[in-house]
C-alpha cells in the first residue's frame, strides 16, 4: 500500500503569499509542502512596486542579504517619490517614505521577486512540488488537502491545515465557496502591463494616471532602470465589459498620449 503524502501545512501557489506563509511556518519548525504549477522564475502581469514596509517584513525574516543582493544585480529599482495625475490634468508630487528601519521602496519584476520569495521558502525548509491543484480533498465536511495533478498524474496531499493562495482565480476558493458568494465582476480587475526600454521616464519616480477612459482604474509607468519602465493598465472588470474595452487597444492608446 502507498504510503500517505502527509504534511502539516500544504500551500496552494507560491506567490508572495504563498511564499511568506511557507518561509513563516517552515522557520517555526512546521513541515509545509509548497505547490504552484509553474516552476520558478516565473512571470506574472503586476505592476511590481514593493513598498518598503514589505521589504522591512522580508527583513524581520532573514531575507535582507537576498534583497541587497537582487537591487545589485540591478533586479530591483530603488522608488523615492510618485507621480499623481487626475482625470482632469491636475498633479501631485509626493516623496515615498522609508520604512521604521530605513528600507527604501522599489519596484521589482515579479519574475525575480517571487523566485527571490519561493527560493527563501525552500532554504527556509519548506518543501516544494510543481503541481496544478485540482480540488481541495473533503472529509466529513472538513478540508483535509488537494488533489493536485504532478506530471501527469494526479496525486492526494493531506495535511492539517491547507492554505489557498492560488490567487484570483484560485480553485480552492471556488471549490469551497458556495455558488452565490462567487466573485462578482464589481469586485474583480483586469489589467495589461509591458515591458518599455529607451523611455523617457522620470528616475525614481512611479507614476499613476487616472484619466475618463479608465475610471474607475489607472494607469502606471512604474521605472525598472535607467530608460527602462513597467506600463501598464487596470480597470474594474465589470465596467471592461460592460463597454466593451479591448486592452492591447487601452494601452496603445495610453502610450499615445501627449505628455
Amino acid at each position: 500500500m502507498a504510503q500517505k503524502n502527509e504534511h502539516d501545512v500544504v500551500i496552494v501557489g507560491a506567490g508572495p503569499a504563498g511564499s511568506m506563509a511557507a518561509i513563516i511556518l517552515a522557520q517555526k519548525g512546521y513541515d509545509v509542502l509548497l505547490l504552484d504549477r509553474y516552476n520558478f522564475p516565473r512571470d506574472k502581469i503586476c505592476g511590481d512596486a514593493v513598498p518598503a514596509g514589505t521589504i522591512e517584513r522580508l527583513w524581520h525574516y532573514g531575507l535582507k542579504d537576498k534583497v541587497d543582493q537582487a537591487v545589485e544585480r540591478g533586479e530591483f529599482y530603488r522608488v523615492d517619490s510618485l507621480l499623481l495625475v487626475s482625470p482632469r490634468g491636475y498633479d501631485i508630487e509626493a516623496d515615498l517614505v522609508d520604512g521604521h528601519e530605513g528600507a527604501k521602496s522599489y519596484v521589482a519584476p515579479r519574475m525575480h521577486f517571487d523566485a527571490l520569495m519561493q527560493q527563501a521558502a525552500v532554504e527556509s525548509g519548506a518543501k516544494f512540488c510543481q503541481a496544478q491543484a485540482k480540488a481541495p480533498i473533503m472529509e466529513n465536511g472538513k478540508v483535509v488537502g488537494v488533489k493536485a495533478q504532478v506530471n501527469g498524474s494526479t496525486q492526494e496531499f493531506y495535511s492539517k491545515v491547507l492554505i489557498g493562495a492560488d490567487g484570483v482565480t484560485s480553485v480552492i476558493a471556488r471549490n469551497l465557496r458556495p455558488k452565490e458568494k462567487q466573485h462578482e465582476d464589481k469586485h474583480r480587475a483586469i489589467a495589461i502591463r509591458a515591458y518599455i526600454d529607451d523611455i523617457e521616464e522620470i528616475p525614481h519616480e512611479v507614476e499613476f494616471y487616472l484619466y475618463k477612459e479608465i475610471l474607475p482604474g489607472y494607469a502606471w509607468i512604474f521605472p525598472t532602470g535607467n530608460h527602462t519602465a513597467n506600463i501598464g493598465l487596470g480597470m474594474r472588470l465589470d465596467h471592461f465589459r460592460k463597454h466593451n474595452k479591448n486592452l492591447k487597444k487601452m494601452l496603445q492608446e495610453f502610450l499615445d498620449m501627449p505628455t
